[in-house]
């Protein structure tokens, strides 16, 4: 199965309620 790396800037960790105002960027590996 892929493995996905999600990379949260401005790197905090965020909450589910939170996610829509954080930007994510998701690097799929195979």
């Amino acid at each position: 199965k892929p493995s996905v790396q999600v990379i949260v800037e401005p790197g905090i960790p965020v909450n589910e309620a939170d996610r829509q105002n954080v930007s994510l960027t998701c690097d799929v590996t195979d």
